[in-house]
């Protein structure tokens, strides 16, 4: 399910354009960041553009590319969705994930088997909740993705 290329990042605020903090080992090719209205959009944009470097010639490895994706995460994903309309945030432009930390992680882990991107930029719906969301990808969703991984390989088996 999950590559070992699949890399997270959490953006400092949600709207925030430097630099995000990553929380894996960041990307060693050049990287790319997007923002898509959905996952299909998503993966035609990431073809393009390694199709475009591959059709250019170059020496170096195709940039790795990483969506954005807009998250608010709770307990529950009725809490979640609960929590942003009281807050009355508008989901901006680019793939939204409202809902439970292993929902999330199976969201990344579903971008990275689809190739849908290399990795994925987290930004936060709630930069009240920033904080939260950081131990929630530190402590929950990051191991289930290094589980799922770690499963799959184990239970992999080639066929003639």
């Amino acid at each position: 399910m999950l590559t070992t290329n699949m890399v997270v990042a959490l953006s400092l605020t949600p709207t925030e354009q430097s630099d995000p903090r990553w929380l894996t080992d960041p990307p060693v090719a050049e990287t790319v960041h997007i923002r898509e209205d959905d996952l299909a959009t998503a993966q035609l944009a990431r073809a393009r553009l390694r199709a475009a470097h591959n059709d250019r010639g170059h020496r170096t490895d195709a940039p790795s590319v990483v969506l954005d994706v807009a998250v608010h995460v709770a307990h529950d994903a009725r809490t979640a969705r609960t929590e942003l309309a009281d807050a009355r945030v508008h989901a901006p432009r680019t793939v939204c994930y409202i809902g439970t930390p292993s929902g999330l992680a199976g969201l990344i882990a579903d971008i990275a088997a689809a190739h849908v991107a290399d990795g994925v930029t987290i930004v936060p719906l709630l930069d009240t909740h920033r904080v939260e969301l950081e131990r929630c990808l530190l402590d929950e969703v990051l191991p289930m993705l290094h589980t799922r991984a770690a499963h799959s390989e184990s239970t992999y088996r080639r066929t003639a």
